[in-house]
């Protein structure tokens, strides 16, 4: 019974070393199977990934160089225009009516020229004669009144001083004027004090001039001089109203009082400015009564003498004169209208006919239609091995990773820009063909190939392993596993590793090293 269980037992023993051997067979070798590859001559490149935005090659906002109301709207978001084509326009009807009135001036003066090289009939020089004696007498009523309000000015300048001023002075006509106001600058009181005494030579001068003054005596210089003059009591009122303004009212200068000083003072201001703008108005009035007459006595020279090489040389530059006006009011009314500095879309616009818009406030955003481009921040690491000119491949989220767009590398800022405290470098890229696909906005995945080389020996990167700043791999020889130093080169970003020298091509190597 005891040999029969032994036999038994022996029985159930070997079974299980055979099941435990199958067990082994299947699972325990498991961690000892390796994957092997042969060294085999593929093309590689090293890339450089990163994630950008496309872009227009060119996007400028527009705005008006002047503050107006909107007259026309010529596009609309999403609309093509041309370079050069009118966007917007604000109004601008004063430009408007004085560039018609040079253009009908040119078209008179080439008219005249016309005449001149012709030469004049009788009858039109008696017409030359009655319009240069229209002129002159034009010339002495704009110089009577020239010099009346030479006279008014002078009355209103004297007013302003000895009715208004001199209120707040003791002794205003002495060679030491005294001011009359609790003033605590006392720089400011000294320069009053003598701003006064000045004026009054100027007053006193006005006065001995005026005895002598007539029609016939020269306007040019006695002008220049009253003009000078006048703004010199402008100045002194103003800095008289200056202190003026600056007192506060006390026991010995109620409010009452001192607002009738502030109001007397504000009125001779007023007064000397009048007389300093109507002065003006009728200084330009008496020159163009003069350029009139010097007009009409030309014409009637000319069309009695015949036109000599000067006068038609003369007349071809008053032509080249009113031209040049028109060109002006060309320039000015550019201001006016909004055009597309090139061909591109409409990408925003916001401004409505009737619309007041501001000068500088951008009211339409222009892209172009040329190709686009991508711009993407490029980390430090990597940009010292991008280049310009470098190409790249791209893939649009839009369109999956299986539609390739081709770039290169059109620009680097040399500046980094922080992004989550690492520096980084924008770069730019421009697409190598226009695509209608391709839309502003798109986000885009690029990689740029900073190095490739065909036909080199590779592995996968998971073959190398590094050890002491040297590389081994585990290579198959003859059944045996022997490990090999070997030199490398680029890395692609499929995995794979250029081996320089250590291994030939056909020799097989472990991927995962024991």
């Amino acid at each position: 019974m005891k040999a029969i269980f032994g036999r038994h037992k022996a029985l159930v023993f070997f079974v299980a070393v055979i099941f435990a051997a199958v067990i082994f067979g299947v699972f325990g070798r498991g961690d000892k199977i390796e994957e092997t590859i042969f060294v085999q001559k593929s093309d590689i490149r090293s890339v450089v990934s990163v994630t950008g935005r496309v872009a227009p090659a060119a996007e400028v906002d527009l705005s008006f160089e002047k503050t107006g109301r909107v007259t026309s709207v010529r596009s609309e978001i999403g609309s093509s225009v041309f370079a050069g084509q009118i966007i917007l326009s604000i109004s601008a009807g004063d430009i408007f009516a004085n560039k018609s009135q040079a253009e009908a001036r040119l078209a008179t003066e080439e008219a005249r020229l016309l005449k001149i090289k012709m030469g004049a009939k009788p009858e039109e020089i008696a017409v030359y004669e009655s319009k240069r004696d229209s002129a002159i007498n034009s010339v002495a009523l704009a110089r009577a009144s020239y010099v009346e309000e030479i006279v008014a000015v002078r009355s209103a300048g004297e007013e302003a001083v000895h009715k208004n001023a001199d209120a707040f002075f003791s002794n205003p006509n002495s060679s030491s004027p005294q001011l009359n106001l609790p003033v605590r600058d006392s720089s400011a009181r000294t320069t009053l004090q003598f701003d006064r005494m000045r004026i009054e030579g100027v007053l006193i001068l006005w006065t001995d001039s005026a005895k002598n003054f007539n029609a016939e005596d020269d306007l040019n210089g006695a002008v220049e001089t009253l003009f000078i003059n006048l703004n010199d009591i402008k100045s002194f009122l103003e800095r008289l109203s200056l202190v003026i303004n600056s007192l506060e009212p006390s026991s010995s200068l109620p409010s009452a009082t001192l607002d009738l000083y502030r109001q007397s003072i504000s009125t001779a201001r007023g007064n000397v400015l009048d007389a300093i703008s109507s002065l003006q108005s009728k200084k330009d009035a008496y020159e163009k009564a003069l350029a009139a007459r010097d007009i009409a006595e030309r014409e009637l020279t000319l069309s009695k003498t015949g036109a000599t090489k000067e006068d038609i040389l003369i007349q071809e530059a008053v032509i080249l004169e009113a031209r040049s006006q028109i060109d002006l009011y060309n320039a000015e009314l550019s201001k006016y209208s909004i055009r597309a500095p090139f061909s591109g879309v409409v990408a925003d616009l916001d401004a409505e006919v009737g619309e007041t818009v501001s000068a500088g406030s951008p009211v339409v955003s222009l892209i172009s239609r040329a190709r686009f481009e991508i711009e993407a921040f490029v980390p430090e690491v990597d940009i010292a091995r991008i280049k310009k000119g470098a190409l790249a491949s791209v893939t649009l989220d839009a369109y999956g990773e299986d539609e390739m767009f081709a770039a290169t590398v059109a620009d680097i800022r040399p500046t980094a820009t922080i992004l989550e405290g690492v520096p980084t470098y924008l770069t730019t890229f421009i697409f190598a063909n226009d695509d209608p696909r391709i839309l502003s906005g798109m986000t885009a995945n690029v990689e740029i190939i900073v190095d490739e080389k065909k036909g080199v020996l590779v592995v996968p990167q998971r073959a190398i392993e590094s050890r002491d700043e040297n590389k081994f791999v585990q290579a198959l020889i003859s059944g045996e596993v022997v490990e090999i130093e070997v030199t490398t080169g680029l890395r692609s970003a499929e995995g794979e590793i250029e081996i320089v020298s250590g291994l030939r091509e056909g020799d097989k190597v472990l991927v995962s090293p024991r």
